[in-house]
């Protein structure tokens, strides 16, 4: 067999160019008839007389003799030598194998093509595509016979065909979520106070809620406050912890003792910030209180001695971003507020009275540590914050009023979708007694807030505008921000990464 197939190898070497070798047989067969030689070994039928092939039979002109044998398989008419016989036998059966394997391929889709270079055809498989069709087929062919495997597969089609339909619906919700959020925090409108306003004038004269010269008048307000970069006091309300005050030393019924902070002004929204303007008014707010506290006054040169306005806020807040100052937060925010309409929240209220120089802390009660949702573990922290802190000044109270006044200044209270600003606290006394909270809360009106206090100089029913009970207060998770003292450059460098304490801790 090796002397036979390395006597093809030799003839092709010696091929002539007008000849060609046919890849079934391995005989030498002109150029122009290559094509329809190999066709021959595929369309030749075979006959009965070649199932003996290999039998000895007599070729005309030539007599068998001991050394020799005559071979008669298809158009083979060699004499064989038997020295050589079972290699040729052998050759012959390889031969047959090869037409089997090119009929086999042909009905997958095999082609012969014939390269240009050496006129040798090469065969190329058809794509694997088909292949696979193909054995899908069968496969489902054998289910289909065989019932328990065939239901196995339709439910494994159908859980997976299940799941992929509930991953999907899955990401659509949580895209819709996060456009709503980004729609509900301001991330994706456009423009900022002045230009909401301007188009909120415009509307009200439409509607005749505005008279033309008020809308002029309200606009150059405006323009005023972008002018200034103070607050114009339009939706100022001044002097209720005055009137608390007040109130309290002619008495409140079922109130066992009230601690309050220091004088502090309410801050409304107003048309210009309605719908996200909450955190920047109890700033306001706070900032009212700072300017009056004697330790913080310093501090607050570069704010000035008045409230700043809400586009000037933006602008300190993104300067305490660009002084490394909360960066993770910044970047959250997409580093700019100016001119936009984006929520801020505790840790951008932290970051900027941090870069005020001003030690400032936050407090996450993540979870209720009541039941039904309450938080009391809260409501006892700002009882003590109030009346135990080492920075305030309690005074003694006056005859038997149960005032407890401090000189401390307010917390700022945030949780999901709000943010408000704790006054003071007080404890009632009785069966049912217990702690409530006083809120100044930005989404009342100026005008609400004049009524509270002409409510409050009246009787004490007034009070309850602003208390908030525990069972009041049980949103999942609440926010304090609180200052505590100045920091020297040290500690205000170390402050920029903002972090809080978890209360409970676990």
């Amino acid at each position: 067999m090796k002397r036979r197939r390395d006597e093809l190898y030799r003839h092709d070497i010696d091929l002539p160019p007008s000849l060609s070798i046919c890849p079934v047989c391995g005989t030498s067969v002109s150029k122009e008839n290559i094509g329809i030689h190999v066709e021959e070994h595929f369309t030749q039928p075979s006959t009965s007389s070649e199932t003996n092939r290999f039998d000895d039979l007599e070729v005309p002109g030539f007599s068998d003799s001991a050394d020799f044998r005559a071979c008669t398989y298809g158009k083979c008419q060699e004499i064989v030598s038997t020295s050589d016989w079972d290699d040729h036998v052998f050759t012959h059966s390889l031969e047959d194998q090869a037409i089997n394997d090119a009929t086999s391929s042909s009905l997958l889709g095999v082609t012969f093509h014939q390269q240009d270079q050496y006129d040798m055809p090469l065969i190329y498989t058809h794509n694997d595509s088909v292949l696979a069709q193909e054995l899908e087929k069968q496969e489902m062919e054998r289910l289909e016979n065989q019932p328990c495997e065939w239901d196995d597969h339709m439910l494994a089609q159908a859980l997976e065909s299940e799941q992929r339909r509930e991953k999907e619906e899955q990401r659509l919700r949580e895209e819709e979520e996060l456009k709503k959020l980004q729609a509900m925090y301001g991330m994706t409108a456009t423009g900022g106070y002045a230009s909401q306003y301007g188009r909120q004038l415009e509307r009200d004269v439409s509607r005749n809620k505005t008279s033309v010269g008020d809308y002029y008048a309200r606009k150059a307000e405006m323009l005023k406050i972008l002018m200034t970069d103070n607050d114009s006091g339009e939706s100022c309300t001044r002097g209720i912890i005055p009137q608390l005050h007040h109130r309290y030393e002619m008495g409140v019924g079922g109130t066992k003792a009230a601690w309050l902070a220091i004088d502090t002004d309410h801050y409304a929204s107003t048309v210009g910030d309605a719908g996200w303007g909450c955190g920047y008014r109890n700033l306001q707010m706070l900032f009212s209180a700072l300017l009056r506290v004697d330790i913080y006054r310093p501090v607050m040169f570069s704010v000035g001695d008045k409230v700043p306005s809400i586009p000037r806020i933006q602008q300190f807040i993104e300067s305490a971003w660009t002084s490394g100052f909360d960066r993770q937060g910044s970047e959250q925010l997409g580093c700019k507020l100016i001119n936009t309409r984006k929520w801020i929240g505790a840790t951008e209220i932290a970051a900027i009275l941090r870069s005020l120089q001003m030690r400032s802390k936050i407090l996450d009660f993540h979870q209720a540590t009541g039941c039904d949702g309450t938080h009391p573990e809260m409501f006892s922290w700002i009882k003590r914050y109030f009346s135990c802190n080492i920075n305030s000044t309690v005074l003694p109270p006056v005859g038997s009023s149960v005032l407890r006044q401090t000189s401390i200044p307010p917390l700022y209270l945030q949780h999901q979708g709000h943010s408000r600003l704790v006054i003071g606290v007080e404890e009632h006394s009785g069966k049912d007694g217990g702690l409530y909270l006083l809120l100044f809360d930005p989404s009342h009106s100026a005008k609400q807030m004049q009524g509270l206090q002409d409510d409050i100089q009246s009787s004490s029913s007034g009070l309850r505008h602003l208390r908030r009970s525990l069972k009041q207060m049980r949103c999942k998770q609440y926010q304090i921000v609180y200052v505590e003292g100045i920091m020297d450059p040290p500690e205000m460098e170390q402050s920029k990464t903002l972090d809080s304490l978890r209360v409970p801790r676990v």
